[in-house]
């Protein structure tokens, strides 16, 4: 489409485009059961407007519960091309504007209720989490999104622990668990004292963690990175990873996973680098001397690194790491 679009401007057959990005989140996501497909190999299935006549009605009456539209700011397409198209080949003109849009998109991305307390219990250790604690971390993970500037649904009059009661699968008369958001992903642990709870399908709660992980992509990679060090083990001193070496593990990284996330844009690697770093040194997260170690604060150890834990398990399995 955008292509076409480029194409049109070029050949003088209009005047002008504007590019109007726009966000729509919702609490029930229901292309999970495509997406794990997806995942699995399986090739994405074209999408026609005969499908949709003849069987998108069923999807049309769905009851998706409460649905964000966010729109940025609209830009001209014909400014954008005279921008890029001079120094640029055509093709890495096409590649910038497609992340441009994303990132546009990304920047005034709302992210709902379920998509935190899906991606709080998809990145803890164990087999479950009390509901105490998966408050804790839900009201974390928020104030976590909102000091990145990201945006966070917001909960009305209810509390942090109403709003996970209602995306738990344990009331069953509360709404969102009447829409099935969320109720056939997690599960129970019966029997205990307190209400506690488990991913029960991994896969399809991996697209709620989807939709915050592009918020974090600089501290997941350095969590990824200095990972290297910590998995060798032989306590804190044998943990710390010198800054030149932690850099080249996040160029591999980046070029990595460069398809798959979208960079903070007009930034080099060691701006994206330093920030993420300044902001994990401010959360009390890691040390870092500015001359030569980084590693983990003595408080991050002593809660079991619960938060740097967070960060990685965000593109790691908690298992691959147990």
């Amino acid at each position: 489409m955008l292509r076409l679009l480029c194409n049109t401007i070029l050949r003088e057959k209009a005047t002008d485009c504007w590019i109007l990005p726009v966000s729509v989140q919702y609490d029930r996501v229901i292309e999970t059961d495509t997406y794990v497909d997806e995942l699995l190999g399986k090739p994405k299935e074209k999408e026609t407007l005969w499908q949709l006549m003849t069987g998108g009605g069923s999807k049309l009456q769905l009851k998706l519960g409460r649905i964000d539209v966010h729109f940025a700011e609209p830009w001209s397409l014909k400014q954008f091309l005279t921008e890029q198209y001079a120094s640029r080949e055509y093709d890495r003109v096409l590649f910038s504007l497609g992340y441009k849009v994303l990132n546009d998109i990304n920047s005034v991305t709302v992210i709902m209720p379920g998509a935190l307390v899906g991606t709080v219990i998809l990145t803890l250790r164990g087999r479950g989490v009390g509901r105490r604690e998966l408050i804790r971390r839900v009201e974390w993970l928020r104030d976590r999104i909102i000091a990145k500037g990201g945006r966070v649904a917001e909960f009305g009059n209810r509390t942090t622990a109403e709003v996970v009661d209602r995306l738990s699968p344990r009331n069953r008369y509360t709404y969102i668990r009447a829409l099935g958001v969320l109720k056939d992903l997690i599960g129970e642990v019966k029997g205990l004292a307190e209400p506690t709870f488990f991913a029960r399908d991994r896969f399809q709660l991996s697209f709620y963690r989807n939709q915050v992980i592009h918020l974090f992509v600089s501290e997941v990679i350095i969590s990824v990175a200095l990972y290297t060090k910590i998995k060798q083990g032989g306590g804190p001193t044998n943990q710390k990873i010198k800054y030149r070496d932690l850099w080249s593990q996040c160029e591999f990284l980046s070029q990595l996973l460069k398809t798959e996330f979208v960079f903070e844009l007009a930034r080099t690697l060691t701006d994206n680098v330093d920030k993420a770093l300044a902001g994990l040194e401010k959360d009390r997260i890691i040390l870092w001397n500015r001359e030569e170690m980084i590693e983990l604060t003595p408080e991050e150890r002593e809660c079991g690194r619960e938060n740097y834990d967070f960060y990685c398990f965000l593109v790691l399995s908690p298992g691959i790491s147990d």
